[in-house]
């Protein structure tokens, strides 16, 4: 009874929460042949204290009683198991206990030398042994794993890598699934790491995997792109020919299933396919067939639908206007969505209005009214149409149209940019080309305007009035040549008399007097009584034109740039030898025929403070912040406010401005930067992570790029100079540096602009935001010394009682002042 309690006490409590008294077990052994459980307590007891040669003594004893017990099995193959981990490390040169950076050490010679399997015979007696060893020895022996097909193991070794997002990790997870034929997994990773790269080898397998699940589509997306970028990879030649022979199987299916049962089912999914292929005609013309005998209410409207986006709205109206479709819902919002784009708005709101008043369909209801807020908006009743769209934007927060169209009726024209270069981006669409120019008009950017109207008028060389507008532009911008040559085309299709006198004024406004006589001319022969040409040929005629014998938009063009270059030659050489008065005139010159020229124009604003011209000066400087709104601007702008006594503004500018101004970095924030721009440099990720939040951490795109850079550059250099920051909040901080970048493929020069938090004492902070721009370096100089001398000043003169006040400072603060504007002239030139 005693020795069973023993027995139960002995295996129910672990052997290292009890005393165990060993020498009753030996007496109980030594007097008991068969006291097998006995032995194997004794045994599992040395096995671990390390008495490895009793252990097995006692095992073979137990095994001897019970020979296929399977604990006594089990511990026998564990003690061997750790004789090899011994002659592992032996043949390593690794003494007991194990030196971690010693083993790793051999590891890595194991794995230089390419002897992958003592390696990883090395690697699992560690893992085995409980050492702990970086990620990077995981991620070999994962690789190897994966290399001999053993992806268990591979898999296995993966659970160890600490580190989040490694780029290497992910290769190795998305291999595996691509080779064990898991490519919905393959898709999700490879996604990722080709997104980061851009590597030829990852979007092969993503092509392939996607081929695999079926989405051809996505597939031929990837392969259209990567064609045209390495049209000499026979790999991807294998994957196009595939795709090929997908898509003739795959339309031949879906024709034969319609041909077999044509109903709206097969139909719908031939039509599919064929508008993938961008074969609208023949869908228009299988349509038609098919509704011409077995019309229904959902093929009338799939006809209509792809009539609508033909271009064929005419066509799409009588479809819709059916019998079939007289009560049909869904065909009076089609109804009242082509009149309103037809700008036929009585028309439209009697069909949406309908849909309104009897459909009980929450989406149609919704579409109806999103239709109706757009008619309000093309109607230019922009509070109501806001009001609309903001109410439906609360319904469907995530609905892209609606905030496109709030943006529109709030004039935001960057945000729009945006939307519609991204479209352009992708796929070109002409209509969002035109749309993208009107946007950069409206936004004031003639140059991007004229680029993308031209890339437009190639695809649509019928469109007159777009074409008109590039001409305009062009010649607005002194491209005399290209411009005259898009006017006199528009001139000669529209064959009217309105276009040709407008052709005429164009030539007459910018100096080309005889090009302007022949149009009006040439008009008159036609219509000898046209009384705005003889009155305008008259005009010209009266007054002696400057160039009588230009007969090219090139000539006059030719003219005007080399007078500007002298004028803006002998403005500079003036300037800046300090003869600001004398340089005005030339400067004033130029730039009315180059207002753009921002550069020239800032010269100009200092040269007009510095000869105390302070209220053209301000005005100036006020048309140079629609270009560069930087705080030097901003400054000499209040300076200039407050020198032509607009005390008030000026002091409300100079208080707003010395709250955003930079200031010299303090020693703490330094700290960080220097230590961020070390670990930059040291190519370890690991470390350089350490700066960032987890905006940039969690983010895989991020880290998987940045992990790939690390690994393929030879070295990269970073100069960091005059840091500055300034306070957003408490301990949130911008930064901002000029910053040299240097590798072993790339360089550049530039801002940087570091947004981070701090911890209370500055000691710890983290990167939020970041920014970079390219740009040439200027000396950073704290502007807030100088707003301070300038409000002292405007404190003086309004207690002040003298009527010249505002133009008397004292000489000390005139003179530090001064002192700053010319020392700011050539950073601003530069900028």
């Amino acid at each position: 009874m005693m020795r069973g309690l023993l027995l139960f006490y002995l295996f129910t409590i672990t052997l290292f929460a009890m005393q165990i008294d060993i020498p009753m077990l030996e007496n109980i052994i030594k007097n008991d042949s068969e006291a097998y459980k006995e032995r194997l307590i004794l045994a599992k007891y040395y096995e671990t204290k390390g008495d490895d040669t009793k252990a097995i003594s006692l095992v073979n004893e137990a095994l001897s009683i019970k020979p296929k017990d399977k604990s006594a099995l089990n511990l026998k193959k564990i003690l061997r198991r750790k004789e090899e981990i011994k002659t592992i490390f032996k043949e390593a040169s690794i003494d007991m206990p194990v030196d971690r950076e010693k083993a790793q050490e051999k590891l890595q010679t194991y794995y230089e030398n390419n002897n992958y399997q003592f390696y990883s015979n090395l690697y699992q007696a560690l893992i085995e042994s409980k050492i702990d060893i970086d990620d990077s020895f995981h991620i070999k022996a994962a690789y190897i794993y994966l290399w001999d097909g053993r992806y268990t193991q591979a898999k296995k070794s993966l659970r160890y890598v600490k580190q989040k997002n490694n780029i290497d990790k992910a290769k190795i997870k998305a291999d595996i699934c691509y080779f064990q034929g898991d490519y919905i997994c393959a898709i999700h990773l490879y996604e990722k790491l080709y997104n980061s790269s851009y590597d030829l080898d990852y979007a092969l397998k993503l092509i392939n995997s996607y081929i695999f699940v079926g989405k051809t589509e996505k597939a031929q997306r990837l392969y259209t792109f990567l064609a045209r970028r390495y049209p000499d990879s026979r790999e991807l030649q294998k994957l196009g020919e595939k795709l090929d022979d997908i898509k003739i199987r795959y339309i031949s299916k879906v024709k034969n299933d319609y041909e077999k049962t044509p109903n709206y089912k097969t139909l719908e999914n031939y039509v599919s396919v064929l508008s993938t292929l961008g074969r609208t005609d023949e869908i228009l013309e299988l349509l038609k067939e098919h509704n011409k005998k077995m019309p229904s209410s959902e093929s009338l409207l799939l006809e209509a639908k792809y009539l609508t986006w033909s271009d064929h709205s005419t066509e799409a109206l009588k479809v819709l206007q059916s019998e079939a479709l007289a009560s049909d819902l869904d065909a009076k919002l089609m109804l009242g969505k082509i009149y309103s784009w037809d700008h036929k708005f009585e028309e439209a709101k009697r069909y949406l209005d309908e849909v309104l008043l009897h459909s009980q369909d929450a989406n149609l209801r919704f579409e109806a009214k999103k239709a109706l807020a757009y008619i309000d908006m093309w109607e230019k009743r922009k509070r109501v149409a806001e009001k609309k769209f903001e109410e439906l934007l609360k319904i469907r927060p995530k609905d892209k149209e609606i905030k496109e169209a709030l943006m529109e009726l709030k004039n935001d024209y960057s945000g729009l940019i945006e939307i519609y270069k991204q479209r352009v981006g992708s796929n070109a669409n002409s209509n969002d080309v035109k749309r993208l120019a009107d946007l950069y008009m409206g936004n004031k950017e003639p140059l991007k305007a004229i680029k993308y109207l031209k890339q437009y008028i190639k695809q649509n060389p019928e469109d007159l009035e777009s074409m008109k507008t590039l001409a305009l532009l062009l010649i607005d911008n002194k491209e005399y040549y290209q411009g005259f040559g898009y006017l006199e085309y528009y001139a000669v299709q529209k064959h009217d008399a309105a276009s040709r006198i407008l052709l005429a004024k164009y030539y007459y406004w910018n100096g080309f007097a005889k090009e302007a006589i022949d149009v009006l001319s040439k008009l008159l022969e036609e219509e000898p009584q046209n009384r705005e040409a003889l009155e305008l040929k008259a005009k010209i005629l009266k007054i002696s034109p400057r160039f009588t014998t230009s007969n090219s938009g090139a000539t006059i063009g030719m003219y005007y740039d080399e007078l500007g270059k002298t004028q803006l030659k002998i403005a500079d050489s003036l300037y800046f030898n300090a003869h600001y008065e004398a340089s005005l005139m030339y400067y004033e010159n130029y730039i009315k025929n180059h207002p753009t020229d921002a550069k020239a124009r800032l010269r100009y604003a200092y040269a007009l403070e510095y000869s105390q011209w302070y209220g053209k000066a301000e005005g100036e400087f006020a048309l140079l912040l629609w270009v560069n709104d930087g705080d030097e601007i901003k400054y000499h702008y209040a300076f200039n406010m407050m020198k032509n006594g607009k005390y008030k503004e000026a002091k409300k500018e100079l208080l707003a401005l010395k709250k955003q101004i930079y200031k010299k970095a303090s020693p703490n924030i330094e700290k960080f930067i220097e230590e961020w721009k070390r670990d930059w440099e040291s190519q370890n990720y690991t470390k350089y992570i350490r700066h960032y939040s987890k905006k940039f951490t969690d983010n895989e795109t991020w880290a998987f790029r940045k992990q790939r850079l690390f690994s393929t550059l030879k070295y990269i250099a970073i100069g960091v100079y005059d840091p500055v920051y300034k306070e957003i909040d408490k301990n949130h901080y911008k930064v901002r540096f000029f910053q040299e970048y240097a590798t072993n493929e790339r360089s550049d020069k530039g801002y940087k602009t570091l947004e981070i938090l701090c911890s209370d004492d500055e000691k710890e902070c983290k990167i939020l935001n970041e920014e970079w721009r390219a740009g040439k370096y200027h000396k950073e100089r704290s502007l807030e010394k100088y707003i301070d001398n300038v409000l002292k000043e405007i404190k003086r003169l309004e207690s002040s009682s003298r009527p010249l006040a505002m133009k008397k400072m004292s000489r000390y603060s005139k003179k530090k002042i001064l002192f700053y504007c010319v020392n700011q002239r050539n950073i601003m030139i530069s900028t």
